[in-house]
């Protein structure tokens, strides 16, 4: 009997280690939020997505674990610990430029929220059309020198020269840019160097002719 009673008192105590084992490895996760403003409008963003990847050690592979709505600019994702390398957040939203901002593992403290706050632009379009004026010359040149601006992202440009010759149909260099901002740049027809600036709307296209 009594041997029977140090059985049950022994099985008692696994089920309780068992389940306090269970509960603190439920408690081991990791916090990431932030704030999400809008540069374009310099306010809080109103909508958008946030997914939360992990990336194992030892591999790029991106594992979705979680995702979610902006509510007022901000977010939140509580998540299991775990021996990710480290973790990717994107955002997403129709007529933004995608965002990724990587946090490393060894960033993060078990319960503690590690805050994580960014900004996003809203697309707009510069156009330059440059235009060989007749009599049309092959021999002709001119070159734009883009000072500012966007330089990552779908359809966006670095800031560098570029150079378009005479003798052809009009040709146009085409920027993705943020909105409601200046670009600068240099048009370059020597002798003459010209600095201009074109203020792009979000959400529209804007023109500019370089005449040669």
């Amino acid at each position: 009997m009594k041997k029977l009673n140090k059985l049950l008192f022994l099985g008692v105590l696994s089920t309780i280690a068992l389940f306090y084992s269970c509960n603190k490895k439920g408690d081991l996760v990791f916090i990431i939020e932030g704030n999400v403003s809008d540069k374009s409008f310099n306010q809080n963003l109103q909508s958008g997505v946030v997914q939360l990847y992990k990336v194992p050690a030892a591999t790029t592979q991106e594992i979705l674990i979680a995702e979610q709505n902006i509510v007022n600019g901000a977010y939140s994702f509580t998540f299991d610990r775990d021996m990710s390398e480290k973790y990717v957040l994107r955002f997403s939203k129709e007529n933004y430029f995608e965002e990724d901002h990587v946090v490393f593992f060894s960033e993060l403290e078990v319960g503690k929220p590690f805050e994580l706050d960014f900004s996003v632009e809203a697309i707009a379009m510069m156009r330059w059309i440059f235009i060989d004026q007749a009599p049309t010359n092959a021999n002709a040149s001119v070159s734009l020198q883009k000072l500012d601006g966007r330089t990552k992202g779908a359809g966006a440009c670095a800031n560098q020269q570029y150079e378009y010759y005479g003798g052809l149909d009009p040709d146009t260099l085409s920027c993705a840019v943020g909105g409601n901002q200046y670009i600068r740049f240099y048009v370059i027809n020597l002798p003459t160097y010209t600095l201009d600036s074109v203020y792009c709307p979000a959400f529209e296209e804007s023109f500019y002719s370089v005449d040669f």
